[in-house]
């Protein structure tokens, strides 16, 4: 869709010269601006390297990064019922293919996001309430599941989380016993808080936390990707970042 003599600086996109050089590749984006790229490269950079971005690690780590967004944002306003009872997800589909953002593409066909939201629409969907996703080494996590069940059924089962480190070993470790009532219903289960060890900087965790029935199967899964970052560190930094809105 797009020619391929364009596929060069797309690490930037916010430079006010990429329009006149990329006449084709910016009607790829969602009402392009300069002054809109930027958010969308900034989260994208915690998928991947997009200092100078194939067309392939852009899409995906857009994607990626939109998706994360769409799951915590829905998961935080189900989470909320009955205080908060609706949400309606934008951009189902635009008129033009672009890469990022919307939940289907031009053809029809599901991007990443659109399954990110989906998930979090199964009948009984097990979440992290997490209350945020950048951190500083050393820093405590609170770790609080939020079960999100709309089916007409009771049932009483376990829901454990699990941090992982960026080589995917096991850190920590807790399950609960809950009783999921008749839904529409919210049950919430706090397991404390998860110490990040002190040297462990610029790297990711991995939490995963499960929903099983009394007899051991599965029946939810949800995971996140929270990061520590060395920037947290400083305390300037750290205090706007958590009281103020920060690109």
């Amino acid at each position: 869709m797009v020619d391929n003599i364009e596929f060069f600086d797309l690490g930037k996109m916010w430079d006010v010269s990429f329009p006149e050089k990329h006449l084709e590749f910016i009607h790829h984006f969602t009402e392009y601006g300069p002054g809109r790229v930027p958010r969308m490269l900034s989260r994208a950079s915690h998928i991947d390297n997009i200092t100078n971005p194939t067309i392939e690690s852009i899409s995906e780590a857009s994607q990626v990064g939109a998706g994360e967004w769409y799951q915590v944002v829905t998961e935080k306003i189900q989470g909320n019922y009955p205080v908060t009872a609706g949400l309606m997800p934008w951009v189902l589909k635009r008129h033009w293919p672009v890469i990022a953002i919307q939940m289907m593409d031009w053809f029809g066909q599901a991007n990443a996001p659109y399954y990110f939201l989906k998930k979090t629409y199964e009948q009984t969907h097990v979440a992290l309430d997490l209350q945020r996703l950048l951190w500083a080494a050393n820093e405590r996590i609170g770790l609080i599941s939020k079960i999100i069940h709309s089916g007409v059924n009771t049932f009483t089962g376990k829901v454990s989380v699990t941090v992982y480190d960026d080589n995917f070993h096991p850190s920590w470790n807790k399950e609960l016993n809950v009783y999921i009532s008749e839904g529409p219903s919210v049950t919430q289960a706090d397991f404390g808080e998860y110490q990040i060890p002190a040297g462990y900087r610029n790297r990711y965790l991995f939490i995963v936390t499960e929903l099983k029935n009394n007899a051991g199967e599965l029946i939810s899964r949800s995971f996140y990707y929270p990061r520590s970052l060395e920037q947290m560190e400083d305390q300037a930094f750290h205090e706007k970042y958590v009281n103020e809105p920060v690109p």
